[in-house]
């Protein structure tokens, strides 16, 4: 399960509390890992500094596990 960060609704960016709610929904649905898309050819610096918020959140989290994108599709 994937949240793109530069996801659209009708071509305006979903809003970060928006795209919280789909992180939290998917996490919520227990469905497997949770991954993050990220563009880096348009991650500006607003974004990094929400990205970096976004990990320390979940980094902080007793339940929260890191996981390379090769091991959690097998």
């Amino acid at each position: 399960m994937t949240v793109d960060w530069f996801a659209k609704k009708k071509g305006v960016p979903l809003t970060r509390d928006e795209i919280g709610r789909q992180i939290a929904d998917q996490i919520a649905a227990g469905d497997g890992p949770v991954g993050v898309m990220l563009h880096h050819a348009v991650t500006d610096a607003e974004d990094l500094a929400s990205i970096d918020e976004l990990l320390g959140l979940i980094a902080g989290h007793q339940s929260a596990v890191s996981t390379s994108i090769y091991s959690s599709s097998l």
